[in-house]
């Protein structure tokens, strides 16, 4: 395939009466990898949380040059959409096509909003209930079975916990997806822990450093429903 997707960025517009409508703005990065110019044939598919599909939006970015960048903004609006909380964890799937090449993201409707001091998830208080956790395993170290993944989450649904610190660096990605199907808030971390050493942090010589590895963080998880933090 000479013309690739390299993003999609997920977002959600609500309207100005709350919460009933929702506009939910898909920005994708394009690229031609090819030597001549191509089109691109875009076309985006929006399913419930039950699997019906609601809408489909199609797009075509003509005449794509030899290694053109291009954005496209395609769009869905959704009328009363089931919202996405800790509690009711209802995911969409958003399906991709370009050329051919489909690519599939889960996505949850919700508002975060903080207002007089509180944090406000579709327009509710919300008690955060945590802990810290780190990406190992006592006998796989790094290398964490699935199944363990979501042993750490029923354990904390189990104990009446509702948030997480991925501590002290970005969780295994596909914790992501476990933390939007069960409805856990995600506070995401960046690996720039620097214990017994913070004058690190006040040092010049090391904010490229630090902000590539939050700029890398933000671009991997901005799409998850459960990372508010």
């Amino acid at each position: 395939q000479k013309v690739q997707l390299q993003d999609a960025y997920l977002t959600t517009q609500f309207g100005r009466k709350g919460l009933e409508h929702a506009k939910l703005n898909i920005d994708l990065n394009l690229q031609n990898l090819g030597k001549k110019a191509e089109d691109a044939q875009v076309e985006c598919k929006l399913y419930d949380p039950e699997g019906k599909l609601i809408d489909i939006c199609k797009m075509t970015a003509s005449q794509l040059q030899k290694g053109e960048k291009r954005t496209i903004h395609p769009y869905f609006n959704v009328q009363k959409p089931v919202l996405w909380s800790a509690e009711t964890p209802n995911l969409y799937t958003v399906d991709i096509c370009v050329n051919g090449d489909i690519s599939t993201q889960k996505y949850g409707f919700r508002k975060i909003e903080t207002r007089g001091g509180q944090v406000l998830v579709n327009g509710k208080r919300v008690m955060f209930k945590g802990a810290d956790r780190h990406d190992t395993h006592p006998v796989y170290g790094k290398a964490i079975p699935v199944e363990s993944m979501i042993e750490d989450i029923l354990l904390m649904k189990r104990y009446n916990l509702n948030t997480v610190r991925t501590s002290h660096y970005p969780n295994d990605p596909r914790m992501y997806a476990l933390y939007d199907f069960y409805g856990i808030y995600t506070m995401d971390e960046a690996d720039v822990e620097c214990h017994a050493n913070h004058s690190l942090s006040k040092n010049p010589l090391w904010e490229g450093l630090y902000v590539d590895r939050q700029q890398r963080m933000v671009l991997r998880d901005r799409n998850h429903a459960s990372v508010i933090f």
